[in-house]
């Protein structure tokens, strides 16, 4: 199964491969710091299973890059991943 981690921190994109690669040794994990660099990785790999999606991305607002995966990718499983500090 092919997994797209999508989060600008990099710690954070490195504990959730390390986690998925637990889970399922056979999964194969990509990642994307923002959303631009995940819509690429996504139309490069039609055979993502999974979008692990953070909805604080410095380039785009995480609500309107879920509704285009949405609108453009429904057959695959997004879920979001997101927290504050506040």
């Amino acid at each position: 199964m092919k997994i797209l981690v999508v989060d600008d921190h990099v710690l954070i994109r490195e504990a959730l491969r390390g986690v998925l690669k637990e889970l399922r040794s056979d999964a194969v994990i990509l990642e994307g710091s923002d959303s631009r660099q995940a819509m690429q990785l996504i139309a490069e790999n039609a055979d993502i299973g999974l979008i692990l999606l953070d909805l604080n991305l410095p380039d785009r607002d995480g609500f309107s890059a879920l509704a285009e995966l949405r609108e453009r990718y429904p057959a695959t499983s997004v879920v979001v991943l997101s927290a504050q500090q506040d």
